[in-house]
């Protein structure tokens, strides 16, 4: 590793340490291309264009607008299970994060007690398996995505005042996987 690409990275390490450290954010955001969901308070709040805000309550309340709308126990549950689903997303966000904190004060350390020690070999080694454990927690939002999708077309599917809000695309899930993947092969080119 050359004494650059390690001030870019201890660089961006270094913020990236700062920025989780900053303290909790009580809001978890999945910002999609098509729309946004917005877990607060006990509360998923869904977003759509040319529609009122609709909110799917810890409970499986389901709310569009100021309106409650009448659900059965099944459809009830399937919104507890919407909500369950974007509250993981939210403490796998804090997971990726906490690994993220992980990576640049532990890739710090490694950094100088490598170079002192004299094994500024054993540098790159240290990073791809910090990074490899980063990617690890990230692709369980992912796999997340995909479970809160298919319930989301599940919900839309019993309830058809709930369709304008299947924000989620089977899409999303992918696209979230390619760019794990993408970063995967990154880490193992890196080997070459």
């Amino acid at each position: 590793m050359t004494l650059s690409r390690f001030c870019v990275i201890a660089g961006v390490l270094a913020a990236t340490f700062s920025m989780t450290a900053c303290g909790r954010n009580p809001h978890t955001y999945i910002n999609i291309s098509h729309g946004n969901i917005v877990l607060q308070d006990d509360a998923v709040t869904i977003h759509a264009d040319d529609a009122p805000t609709a909110t799917v309550t810890s409970a499986g309340d389901l709310r569009i607008g100021t309106k409650t709308i009448a659900v059965d126990a099944a459809q009830r549950q399937l919104l507890r299970t919407y909500y369950q689903d974007a509250e993981r997303i939210g403490h796998q966000a804090v997971d990726v994060g906490k690994a993220g904190a992980n990576m640049a004060g532990g890739t710090i350390r490694d950094v100088f007690s490598n170079l002192a020690d004299g094994h500024p070999d054993r540098i790159d080694a240290d990073v791809k398996k910090r990074t490899a454990t980063l990617l690890e927690h990230a692709s369980r939002i992912c796999d997340t995505l995909q479970s809160m999708q298919g319930t989301q077309d599940a919900i839309a599917a019993q309830l058809d005042a709930f369709r304008p809000y299947t924000r989620l695309q089977a899409s999303d899930a992918q696209e979230c996987r390619a760019d794990i993947a993408k970063e995967r092969s990154k880490l193992a080119q890196s080997d070459d």
